[in-house]
């Protein structure tokens, strides 16, 4: 054990396809690992872990496919809270911008949804999510359905330790009064007409206790930069709405062959 700064990584991937074109994977990922469980006076760091598991089956009736991943809170915190010029720099290894929200005409402020902003397991950190697909032809038609549930609690991917927090104890998942959870299905059916492909798709869901951008908790003068000014996802109780969205695309595929070199 090392104290403040643990620096360990462990991390163990297994797939397996079979001959019938069935499909499965196990992915985990373990990083700051700590004995503080084997002995208490050692440091209780959280974990930072994810993992992930599923698979994929041919059947008569078409393509079935189950997934499910997760991951705790500070999962993706590379960094201690220190200097606020490398902060800004760093703070989360794994988002595409260090920050949670944009600024409109400098005054009105929209949010980076996590979705867009997360690389690699794309819900963040304190989040689990079971998915359940299907895929077939029918008639010249390509069809598919999926179905996803998932529950988070409080979430940052740009202030690694929420309120202040540089070296907060204990592993912590889901374990707040109020989470969000959210029921997502999508339907889509794709049809070729030569090298014209015409997609449809219709998205249903509702969100219970939906999570709102919030400043952090009485910030303090001698936090950091990200600490003080970025803000935190966090379930708001009853705040819940119905999604709904009807997408159709077209795409074209034009086939460019190089002209033939005349023969000397």
């Amino acid at each position: 054990t090392t104290g403040g700064d643990e620096n360990n990584f462990l991390g163990l991937f297994w797939d397996w396809r079979r001959d019938d074109g069935s499909y499965y994977y196990v992915q985990t990922l373990l990083d700051d690992f700590n004995i503080h469980f084997l002995f208490p006076d050692t440091p209780e760091l959280p974990y930072k872990a994810g993992w992930a598991l599923g698979g994929q089956w041919d059947t008569d009736w078409g393509q079935f496919g189950f997934h499910h991943a997760g991951s705790p809170m500070y999962s993706f915190a590379p960094i201690t809270t220190g200097g606020d010029a490398i902060q800004w720099q760093s703070a989360y290894g794994y988002t595409y911008y260090p920050e949670t929200r944009y600024m409109i005409d400098g005054s009105t402020a929209k949010a980076i949804t996590l979705e867009d902003n997360m690389v690699g397991f794309i819900h963040g950190e304190n989040t689990i999510a079971f998915q359940g697909e299907w895929f077939d032809s029918l008639f010249g038609f390509e069809l598919g359905a999926t179905l996803e549930y998932r529950l988070a609690g409080s979430s940052s991917p740009a202030n690694p330790w929420h309120d202040g927090q540089e070296h907060p104890l204990g592993t912590r998942l889901l374990d707040e009064d109020v989470l969000e959870s959210r029921v997502l299905s999508r339907t889509s059916i794709t049809k070729d007409y030569g090298a014209l492909r015409i997609t449809g798709s219709l998205n249903l869901g509702y969100i219970w206790n939906e999570r709102s951008l919030r400043p952090p908790v009485s910030p303090s003068p001698s936090w950091g930069a990200v600490d003080r000014y970025v803000w935190i996802w966090t379930p708001v109780a009853q705040a819940d709405r119905l999604l709904f969205s009807i997408s159709l695309g077209f795409s074209y595929r034009f086939d460019l062959q190089p002209s033939p070199v005349a023969a000397d």
